[in-house]
């Protein structure tokens, strides 16, 4: 019961802040409350799943008198918010530390993810953070690295492996900093090496060192240089670090959700971002999946206009002709089709096979329909150019 609630509440709450919303959220307001307390939150408080963050919604709609929550999971949503804010203060400290010790070594470096989003994107609710992240994430050009590693060592951390792109340090603590989290305080369904490693996470701070060519304004990520200075900096790392999740058969919807309230920012700038993307084929293809997978998960309206073109135009021109088109629209799909055929084989020509067929269907929808002149649109622009020019 829990698990089918999770998706549409974490939609209806992406929706609320990003797009001032409510409806959808208004709209689940029975289920919540026919829900029993401990399965509906025993689905929503894993980290990936952006539980602070539907917390902050729920919290934030029954203080607008949107609807009505029971005592006992407005209890728990509260604890949460206040065990978020105490576990990202504490890592802002550690950042704080790391930073001044940084600047003052003359090492240039940004943060990502986390820390670099939860200020400056994510809604606050009575002063506490919705963005609920694990560790920190520090990118270094690749002529700082042994000076930045060296000095996280006489800070304190101890190389916990990686290799030469991508270093992982830990830092002991005596506090939990999980405390008040119930993942790590009452552990459902985890095998004990689960287990153990969410102690040993409890007494450490994990810092992920990622080493690039040239800092300055960017960031070596998939084999490429890309600025990570900005909001479209992140969001472009948001999307390549989703599609990468993707095509690893995994999923990490924090990703879509750091994407989606980046993209409805009031300061986001789409002519920058495509600027960021340019003719490059490559991230046109990894960015239209991720923008296929915003709109999977948040629908249509999450895609500010600027930025509509990538999934429309670029993702199904560049996507179908190198096999992945389908994925920009049901990466879901993608993945599972990609699982139970030949992977190799898939990957080349599967996608294109799905995604043309799905769009030629479409293109005989009923008359009028809004999605038969899409279709039509997506295929004047992609199928009909391969099969009588390719």
């Amino acid at each position: 019961m829990g698990e089918a609630l999770y998706p549409p509440l974490l939609r209806a709450a992406v929706r609320y802040f990003a797009l001032r919303d409510a409806a959808e959220l208004v709209s689940l307001a029975g289920s919540i409350v026919a829900t029993p307390t401990d399965v509906l939150w025993e689905a929503l408080w894993w980290r990936h799943r952006s539980p602070a963050l539907t917390a902050g919604a729920l919290v934030k709609a029954h203080q607008e008198q949107l609807i009505s929550l029971p005592s006992a999971l407005l209890e728990r949503c509260d604890a949460l918010l206040d065990a978020a804010q105490r576990r990202y203060m504490a890592l802002r400290a550690v950042a704080t530390n790391i930073a001044q010790a940084f600047a003052n070594s003359g090492i240039a470096y940004c943060f990502l993810k986390g820390m670099a989003l939860t200020e400056q994107v994510y809604p606050q609710i009575g002063g506490r953070v919705t963005r609920l992240f694990g560790d920190l994430d520090v990118a270094i050009s690749s002529k700082s690295a042994g000076r930045a590693s060296e000095l996280l060592i006489s800070l304190g951390f101890l190389h916990h492996g990686g290799g030469e792109d991508h270093r992982v340090f830990v830092l002991p603590v005596d506090r939990p900093l999980w405390e008040g989290l119930p993942l790590f305080e009452r552990p459902v369904r985890l095998t004990s090496e689960l287990e153990e490693a969410i102690r040993f996470g409890s007494r450490h701070v994990f810092l992920e060192l990622h080493v690039g060519p040239v800092l300055g304004r960017g960031l070596l990520w998939q084999r490429r240089e890309l600025p990570v200075d900005s909001l479209e900096g992140h969001l472009l790392h948001a999307c390549l670090h989703y599609a990468k999740h993707l095509m690893a058969h995994s999923t990490h919807p924090t990703s879509l959700v750091d994407a989606a309230l980046i993209l409805n920012r009031s300061d986001f700038e789409g002519a920058v971002f495509l600027d960021l993307i340019g003719e490059d084929r490559e991230l046109q293809r990894w960015v239209a999946v991720s923008l296929g997978g915003c709109v999977a998960a948040f629908g249509e309206e999450i895609l500010p206009g600027s930025v509509r073109a990538v999934r429309f135009w670029q993702g199904f021109r560049a996507g179908c002709r190198l096999g992945q088109g389908v994925a920009s629209d049901h990466p879901s799909l993608f993945q599972k089709a990609r699982s139970f055929l030949a992977p190799d084989l898939l990957w080349l020509w599967g996608p294109f096979v799905l995604n043309g067929l799905r769009s030629l269907g479409l293109a005989w929808a009923p008359a009028g329909s809004r999605r038969r002149r899409a279709a039509r649109w997506v295929f004047r622009r992609t199928l009909k150019p391969l099969l009588w020019e390719g």
